[in-house]
């Protein structure tokens, strides 16, 4: 699962920002855009696998620029930069969080093939209005329980229910992975760690000093030699 985090710079706030980053390492989009600028093309823009590179940009946003932010955990297609959101077609830039029922097309995300298959031939070529019907029931019908976010010209379009963490900002998240995680102790009998392949991760032998702290995982462990 990916995260989108809109909003003004200075109350999505810098911990959020980095939480997102953490949490959600496989590829980072960024823009920044001064309120009723309405320029083809947003003040601050950066797509990149590099956590580096997106941290030097949202430090040169200014802190009162709404910020468009998306932070991709890899579910269809690898993990490489052309894959990394905010892809952009007809000044339209768009983001995506959740899981689409369609098939993708070769090595693209389910997002992108949406977003170059079915949105920018049918819309490519309008802009945001007040009303945007057709825009409405294209993604109704296929959107789910995921969410969407669109920018053009300084205006953005929104679906899916977004959590707002503190009434008083202006800071909107796809979902919980803004917050810092805590992960918990576990401690293994012998010294070999078994990790999932399936989902990206390694095995892993070592040897415990039981007499510390349990060794922490980042994941989710295998109950065999757990220790109850």
């Amino acid at each position: 699962m990916c995260i989108i985090a809109y909003g003004i710079k200075k109350d999505i706030g810098n911990q959020r920002f980095q939480n997102c980053l953490t949490n959600n390492p496989d590829g980072f989009f960024l823009l920044g855009f001064k309120r009723g600028n309405e320029d083809n093309k947003p003040a601050f823009l950066i797509r990149t696998l590099l956590k580096k590179e997106v941290v030097a940009t949202w430090e040169k946003i200014p802190n009162d620029y709404i910020v468009l932010l998306h932070a991709r955990i890899k579910t269809h297609g690898s993990i490489s930069e052309k894959n990394v959101h905010g892809w952009n077609g007809d000044n339209w830039y768009f983001c995506h969080n959740g899981i689409l029922s369609l098939k993708n097309k070769g090595d693209l995300t389910d997002s992108e093939t949406f977003f170059r298959y079915l949105f920018l031939p049918a819309f490519g070529k309008t802009d945001i209005e007040e009303t945007n019907e057709g825009i409405d029931d294209m993604v109704n019908s296929v959107i789910g329980s995921s969410k969407f976010v669109f920018w053009k010209k300084g205006k953005m379009l929104f679906y899916g229910n977004f959590e707002r963490p503190d009434k008083n900002k202006f800071a909107y998240f796809s979902n919980n992975s803004y917050q810092k995680k805590e992960y918990s102790y576990c401690s293994f009998y012998g010294d070999e760690v078994y990790w999932n392949n399936k989902t990206g991760y390694s095995k892993y032998s070592k040897t415990y000093n039981y007499s510390k702290k349990y060794y922490s995982f980042n994941s989710k462990l295998i109950p065999e030699k757990r220790v109850q």
